[in-house]
């Protein structure tokens, strides 16, 4: 991890990446990571085996229900045994693509946590597998249950920051719904108003909302395209000077597709899904947003000259394939079109044909 000097003390920084891109050794036979690792790795299995039960469990409810519905316009007379096997059919492919893949997602989450800890040796971080319930102070950590941070890594150059990826369950009555969220906190010197900025263009809806008691207000410039600002009314002065000009281009320039807050000594930048943290392209973004931290702490602090730890280190060119690569998601292509409307076809055929069976 190289730096430079700042007037402020902070410097700026870049990461080392080597270990993030190096081939993969050949895994002995615990496997890639040690004791740890393999409860850590685990535990997200397990998670994920829960969450596509919950999908495969919901869209077979949903099968059920249709062929149901198509029986009876044919002269059925409800649910019978025919109306089950329909509906199982129907969703077997789903069940089966994702729960054959299982095997190969542990296997993957392996080698991201063998990068990410090759990572953090290589420029001396600290990395810790999982943090149940983490003290954080964001609004989207009160939220839920089972609250999880995993593969979290620390650093303490130029700023304190934490970088995680993090879990959380809500209920939509007896339903069980998880979530998962990346976010990098970075702890700076100076107190800023607690505010929510909430992304205007990012892909996915946000898992959190702005606390009661917030408002929107307008900031002008253009900035209101690309960030909803959320503050209590008699904070907004005090937002709008931290939003100094260099705040804005630089959260416009970098961070874009995630939300970010405000509280106390910390800025908080939430994405709105699980990124892809054990790659080069994430860690030359977090560099990025440590950049922005560093012009947010000029700000709040009044400081008549910038620190040198706020100058970004991305082209525009390499912000715009970072960006590709943490948070544009797969279009839906024909063979998915195609493999959605083969059950929906079958499940009226077959329920026609079925509709007076007992």
């Amino acid at each position: 991890m190289s730096s430079g000097d700042a007037p402020d003390g902070a410097r700026a920084l870049r990461f080392d990446t080597q270990a993030l891109t190096v081939p993969l050794p050949s895994p002995g036979e615990n496997g890639l990571l040690g004791a740890a690792g393999r409860r850590a790795s685990l535990i997200s299995a397990v998670r994920a085996v829960f969450v596509s039960a919950v999908l495969v469990l919901g869209v077979g409810v949903l099968a059920l229900l249709f062929v149901i519905v198509v029986q009876s316009a044919a002269g059925g007379s409800g649910l019978s045994w025919s109306s089950v096997v329909i509906a199982a059919v129907m969703v077997l492919p789903l069940a089966v693509s994702r729960f054959g893949g299982m095997r190969g997602s542990r296997r993957a989450a392996e080698a991201a946590m063998y990068r990410l800890e090759g990572f953090a040796a290589s420029n001396r971080l600290d990395i810790r597998h999982r943090d149940d319930d983490p003290d954080e102070s964001a609004t989207v950590f009160g939220l839920g249950r089972r609250r999880m941070a995993t593969a979290v890594v620390t650093g303490s150059d130029p700023r304190p920051f934490r970088s995680a990826d993090y879990a959380f369950d809500t209920w939509i009555g007896r339903y069980r719904m998880p979530h998962s969220l990346t976010y990098l906190r970075v702890d700076l010197a100076a107190e800023l108003p607690r505010a929510g900025l909430v992304a205007v263009h990012a892909p996915g809806a946000p898992s959190w909302r702005p606390p009661l008691g917030q408002e929107r207000i307008e900031i002008g410039g253009g900035f209101d395209e690309h960030f909803g600002v959320w503050c209590a009314p008699a904070d907004a002065d005090r937002v709008r000077r931290m939003l100094t000009p260099s705040v804005r281009s630089g959260l416009a320039a970098v961070a874009p597709d995630v939300d970010v807050e405000t509280v106390g000594r910390h800025v908080y930048f939430v994405s709105r899904g699980a990124l892809a943290r054990w790659t080069a392209p994430f860690w030359r973004w977090t560099e990025d947003l440590l950049a922005v931290a560093a012009r947010i702490e000029d700000a709040a602090a009044a400081r008549p000259e910038p620190s040198a730890s706020g100058a970004l280190r991305s082209t525009d060119a390499e912000r715009a394939e970072t960006r590709a690569h943490l948070f544009t998601r797969p279009g839906v292509g024909r063979p998915a079109a195609i493999g959605c409307l083969l059950p929906l076809a079958f499940g009226v055929v077959a329920g026609l044909l079925t509709a007076t069976w007992r």
